[in-house]
């Protein structure tokens, strides 16, 4: 039997499938006929050559709609929603798509595990894809959870969304810290409740990113300025420091830490990374030769400000 005749019988089984799960049996049993060009050139003929018989014309039409689909997202995908999904798996899919967060998204999936994290799952991810390719932010949302899904299948639930999650976390603690700014205590209060994520590169690199966008208004950069400083000397001389430290003028700052650096035993805060000597070594550069001069001009400011705090 030639490949043309074998070609012709398998679109004319697929044709007089009763229904979607027979229409799928057929097509992966002949899937290397019917997924070749020769096949879309035949139904095409098919659909032009039948334009005065209607039902006949529409088992053709249907016929290579179902072999596109199943070329552009593969057999299981092509016919997951016709033939009907597990029941629950498209609302689990749905409440997964949905989430606005990764702490949403991370909470479905950890629900929802044992129907999200199969194959069935993502066809149906792929299906749903295919048939909203005119929505570009939806197409990459599932992209997005797709890959996740697939991340979560491979490395498990915890490993996929940690990345996300503290992403998430870093955002809500820079959120609540700009208007704790002014306040050194609140500061501090701030500083220890988010430390696993706010004394860390990660945060470091999102203040930077957020003091280079443009056009921001004097006041934001000042406060993005406090922000870097509070971080960069909370993960070095701790919190305590810091927040006594952060909202002073840069020399100031530095021979303020210089003192909190000094001190020893049940003085010392427990959160301190670095002692006098690597504070000397990483800080006094900055203020090169002048550094004279400006230690007289904050002697005298200091003085200054005792002498008057003594008359009152």
């Amino acid at each position: 039997m030639s490949d043309s005749t074998l070609l012709i019988d398998a679109i004319l089984a697929l044709a007089n499938a009763p229904d979607w799960s027979a229409r799928k049996r057929v097509v992966e049993q002949h899937h290397e006929l019917l997924l070749s060009d020769g096949a879309e050139s035949l139904l095409e003929e098919g659909v032009a050559k039948n334009a005065g018989r209607p039902r006949v014309r529409e088992r053709f039409e249907l016929c290579r709609s179902i072999l596109a689909d199943c070329r552009a997202t593969g057999v299981d995908a092509a016919f997951v929603l016709a033939i009907g999904p597990t029941p629950g798996l498209l609302e689990a899919l749905q409440d997964l798509v949905g989430a606005d967060s990764a702490t949403d998204a991370y909470d479905s999936t950890v629900e929802q595990q044992g129907l999200l994290l199969t194959d069935e799952a993502d066809w149906v991810l792929a299906a749903l894809a295919h048939e909203s390719a005119d929505d570009k932010g939806l197409v990459e949302r599932i992209a997005h959870r797709r890959a996740l899904l697939s991340q979560c299948r491979e490395a498990g639930i915890e490993p996929a969304f940690a990345g996300m999650l503290r992403e998430e976390r870093t955002t809500e603690a820079l959120e609540a810290l700009v208007p704790a700014l002014d306040s050194p205590k609140e500061a501090a209060a701030i500083l220890m409740r988010y430390e696993d994520v706010l004394l860390t590169d990660d945060a470091a690199r999102s203040v930077k990113e957020m003091a280079a966008q443009k056009d921001i208004t004097p006041d934001v950069a000042r406060a993005f300025s406090a922000m870097h400083s509070l971080l960069t000397i909370a993960r070095a001389d701790g919190f305590s420091t810091a927040s006594a430290t952060y909202l002073l003028p840069p020399f100031e700052q530095f021979i303020n830490r210089c003192f909190f650096a000094l001190f020893t035993g049940a003085e010392r805060e427990l959160s301190r990374r670095v002692g006098i000597t690597e504070l000397l070594e990483s800080e006094f550069d900055k203020f090169g030769t002048d550094f004279p001069e400006k230690l007289h001009q904050w002697s005298q400011t200091e003085l200054k400000s005792e002498s008057q705090e003594s008359l009152h």
